[in-house]
């Protein structure tokens, strides 16, 4: 959109993820149709604009590097990085559009490589109306 900032590193992670992940990108269909026109490319659409993120307790929330897929109407990305502790632990962040038109944003942690995970974040982002920050 004209005039509005897009966070492009994520525009193009997400992009890359969905690519990766979908056959349909590698068809002659989507060939003909071009890299960002088949429905694999609008799945995290509802993404789209800015957006805040807040905790439960409404304070504003702030870089990791995550690949992954859409599937079942939930954006699934993670990353290995190190800890406090200097070990290596394995991220996953959900996101999901609610009914109500917020996104929630679910943070695991796992340091066992995925057997057990535990919260790090909950969040739930709102579309904020035009002209403010």
């Amino acid at each position: 959109m004209p005039g509005q900032p897009r966070p492009a590193a994520l525009c193009l992670l997400v992009l890359a993820a969905i690519a990766a992940g979908s056959p349909a990108s590698s068809s002659p269909k989507a060939a003909a149709l071009g890299p960002c026109e088949t429905p694999e490319c609008r799945q995290f659409d509802f993404w789209v604009g800015n957006w805040e993120v807040r905790t439960p307790a409404g304070k504003l929330a702030g870089l990791l590097m995550l690949a992954g897929e859409f599937r079942d109407g939930r954006m699934v990305l993670s990353a290995d990085a190190p800890a406090d502790s200097g070990r290596i632990v394995t991220n996953r962040i959900i996101w999901e559009k609610l009914a109500d038109g917020r996104v929630s944003q679910h943070w695991e942690v796992s340091s066992d490589g995925g057997r057990s995970w535990t919260d790090a974040f909950m969040g739930y982002y709102r579309r904020m109306k035009k002209g403010t920050r």
